[in-house]
């Protein structure tokens, strides 16, 4: 009886040597898929079908186009105040200001004030408009 029983220990050896390894190869299976997902990728979604868009009508080409006409500036240096912003204002320049060094801020030309210089050089060319045309004035003698 001794031979038997030795063979029944090692039956019994191999027998839990197999199901450990078993065991062990199953944990590491669902490791892996636990830690790595599924292995079946997502199901093919079917791509939406694209449309090629029609031609957009030709946007209208943008332009800049200035307040007033472009103009040479004349010399109005020594004129009285008054007319010098006359002949300015006949050539588009509508906002004709004078200043002192006392008043930088600007104010109308009247027939009391001469200009002694002006801020736009004569023989400039620039677009006449709304902006101020600023004169430097001095009182008339």
């Amino acid at each position: 009886m001794t031979g038997s029983l030795g063979r029944g220990r090692r039956t019994y050896r191999l027998t839990i040597g197999v199901t450990l390894t078993v065991l062990v190869i199953l944990a590491l299976s669902c490791l892996a898929w636990m830690v790595g997902g599924d292995d079946d990728p997502d199901p093919p979604v079917a791509a939406e079908p694209t449309v090629s868009p029609s031609p957009a009508p030709a946007a209208p080409e943008l332009s800049w186009s200035p307040v007033g006409p472009r103009v040479v500036v004349p010399d109005v240096v020594g004129r009285n105040a008054a007319v010098a912003a006359q002949q300015l204002g006949a050539l588009g320049f509508t906002n004709v200001l004078c200043t002192t060094p006392d008043d930088d801020d600007g104010f109308r030309p009247t027939a009391e004030w001469t200009v002694t210089g002006q801020l736009e050089a004569a023989g400039t060319t620039m677009t006449a408009g709304n902006g101020p045309f600023y004169l430097r004035c001095a009182p008339a003698r």
